[in-house]
C-alpha cells in the first residue's frame, strides 16, 4: 500500500518509474526481516509464531492484491474523468477563438 498511495493520481507502474531508493530500500529490509521472524526458527520462537504454509502465504498475496488493485482501479476512473473533463474544456475554448 505504500508504493499504491505515493500518488492518488498517478498508477502504482506509474511511481515506479521514478525511483525513491530509500522507500525501496525499507521496503525490502521489511520483507526479509518478516520473512527471518517467520522463518529462521529461533526468531519465530522468541516472538512466539508460527511458519506460514504457502496457501496461507497464497491468501496474503491475494488479499494484498485486492487491497491495491481497488485503489488503482479508482485512480484510473480519476484519470479518465479528468482527461474528459480537460478535453471538453479544450474543444470549448477552441471554439471561442473563432468568434
Amino acid at each position: 500500500m505504500s508504493f499504491a498511495n505515493r500518488s492518488f493520481y498517478y498508477s502504482i507502474f506509474e511511481r515506479f518509474r521514478s525511483r525513491n531508493p530509500l522507500l525501496t530500500g525499507i521496503t525490502v529490509l521489511v520483507l526479509v526481516i518478516l520473512f527471518a521472524i517467520l522463518y529462521v526458527e529461533p526468531l519465530s520462537r522468541f516472538f512466539d509464531v508460527t511458519s506460514l504454509r504457502a496457501s496461507e502465504l497464497g491468501i496474503c498475496m491475494a488479499l494484498a492484491t485486492v487491497s491495491v488493485l481497488w485503489f488503482e482501479v479508482y485512480k484510473w476512473f480519476r484519470r479518465k474523468a479528468n482527461s474528459l473533463s480537460a478535453h471538453a474544456g479544450q474543444a470549448h475554448d477552441g471554439s471561442r477563438e473563432g468568434l
